[in-house]
């Protein structure tokens, strides 16, 4: 009986030769670079990004080590595909384990991964349209709503400006130490901030008395 991990290993024969010309070369690496796209996905454009913002340098080491393990699974699967003649997927269904028919674990797990990558692709359209449409309007609701200061902005204005008076804050009792412990630029960008805040806020009109 014929193993079905091997049914589709390639003759000598019918390995065509390596692309010379770059029409052929673009024909061979055009879908490649699809799948290379259509793997980076919201973990590299969000979760990333907000990871390195919120821990620092201090989860660098994971970055090094997921990048050392990636550079040879992926040379090493890739070596193995082509000497054998067979495809990634068919190299991955020979892992030892649980099968549902003739499908391998981790063949299975590849392809409920692809599916989520219509989620996830969703999600990265949406996320890059709403940052489009905050930095070129096109509508005009959609530069009204820039122009206007969110609702926290608002609150820390009010409390700030409760300070300079020498009141209490309302919302935020320890504005007043955290601005203590500020340094001399920090604090000036905050005062920067709170002076774009209230002339946002004027620009309004009676809409921002409200």
């Amino acid at each position: 009986m014929t193993d079905a991990s091997t049914n589709d290993r390639r003759r000598p024969e019918s390995v065509s030769e390596p692309p010379s010309s770059p029409l052929e070369i673009l024909k061979q690496v055009g879908p490649g670079l699809i799948i290379a796209a259509n793997i980076v996905g919201s973990g590299e454009l969000i979760m990333t990004t907000k990871t390195g913002a919120e821990a620092g340098i201090a989860l660098l080491w994971l970055i090094m080590l997921g990048c050392v393990v990636k550079v040879f699974v992926q040379l090493e699967l890739g070596r193995f595909a082509i000497s054998h003649g067979e495809t990634t997927l068919s190299s991955l269904n020979r892992v030892p384990g649980p099968r549902l028919g003739r499908i391998n674990w981790v063949v299975m797990m590849w392809g409920f991964m692809m599916l989520t990558t219509v989620g996830q692709l969703g999600g990265i359209v949406g996320g890059v349209g709403q940052a489009l449409a905050q930095t070129i309007p096109i509508t005009g609701d959609v530069q009204e709503a820039v122009r206007i200061p969110s609702e926290d902005n608002i609150r820390t204005l009010v409390d700030f400006q409760l300070l300079q008076e020498g009141k209490a804050p309302v919302r935020d009792n320890e504005l007043a130490t955290r601005l203590e412990k500020l340094t001399e630029s920090q604090r000036q960008r905050f005062e920067r901030q709170m002076a774009w805040v209230a002339q946002d806020l004027n620009n309004l009109g009676d809409r921002g008395e409200h």
